[in-house]
């Protein structure tokens, strides 16, 4: 085992502690906007509103298909942001977000979050076909009816785009993801890459596949069973007493999407996904489908 001096663990500490507040959200955007100095513009603020359905067969991610949980949702996402122009080719902007998330059946998972977000656009030269990067990090606290869920989750991630031709762009991606939790058990971390294409069907429609890999903690449940040594407690969130346990996994994620644009503010967007989960030699299979209205104001 490592040794660290006290004050390295202190400094250790104290670094974690700021990544998982999302204050290095703040320094890293503020720090961006001292770089761009003196060429920093400001543009004006924007309003991004998105709500839809989400259906999911196995929200409680168990294995017996007698024992899997499905729920119809009703969520709403506001992010209230503005953009700021660093220098030729760079922008950031800095938004507040807001989400609500209504379940059908089981009420107690209903929650609803305040975060900031910031992210940093480059554009790597001239021209439509020049590759793209998008930095962005984000943090937000999560309250649930159930007080068991509650959690703040911090993400990281780039994105790195490019139009093939005026129709075709790829997309890959890799993303960081913490969450703390009230309870052990719901402290989670993972890393997910992913690619997507993307092709412009006509003038007004967009057809998207992407394939994505996580590999990181998954909270799982069963109905009298738990592997020994893992995090586990008793849940009655899904209106049984079951276990709910933290393993190390991997995640394999298919989902197709159809978008079609509705005038320049707006677009509405269909989601297929194929989620398999996978820990020793247990398979932990999710469908879901969800339809999403998008309006900028």
């Amino acid at each position: 085992m490592r040794y660290r001096s006290r004050g390295s663990r202190e400094c250790y500490r104290l670094f974690t502690m700021i990544c998982r507040s999302g204050l290095i959200s703040i320094f890293l955007w503020l720090a961006l906007l001292l770089l761009g100095y003196p060429k920093t513009a400001c543009a004006s603020h924007f309003v991004l509103l998105e709500t839809g359905y989400r259906y999911e067969d196995n929200f409680s991610r168990t294995v017996s298909a007698g024992d899997q949980k499905d729920d119809w949702v009703f969520t709403t996402r506001l992010k209230i942001g503005k953009p700021v122009q660093l220098r030729a080719g760079l922008t950031s902007s800095v938004a507040v977000n807001f989400s609500k998330d209504f379940f059908n059946t089981y009420n107690r998972l209903e929650n609803h979050s305040v975060g900031i977000s910031i992210s940093v656009n480059r554009k790597l030269g001239l021209g439509f076909y020049v590759p793209r990067l998008r930095f962005y990090t984000a943090w937000s606290d999560y309250r649930f009816k159930d007080d068991l869920w509650d959690n703040a989750l911090f993400v990281a991630g780039l994105q790195i785009r490019k139009h093939f031709t005026d129709r075709f762009e790829t997309q890959l991606a890799f993303k960081y993801d913490q969450r703390d939790a009230n309870n052990a058990v719901f402290e989670r971390s993972g890393r997910t890459v992913s690619v997507r294409t993307g092709y412009l069907v006509g003038q007004d429609f967009q057809l998207s596949i992407q394939f994505a890999r996580r590999e990181g903690d998954v909270v799982v449940h069963h109905k009298n069973w738990w592997p020994p040594g893992a995090p586990w407690t008793w849940d009655t969130t899904f209106n049984t007493k079951m276990a709910a346990y933290r393993v190390r996994a991997r995640t394999k994620m298919l989902s197709l999407s159809l978008s079609k644009h509705l005038d320049r503010q707006s677009s509405l967007t269909a989601v297929v996904e194929r989620q398999t989960t996978e820990w020793q030699m247990m398979e932990y299979p999710n469908d879901m489908f969800r339809v999403e209205y998008v309006r900028r104001y």
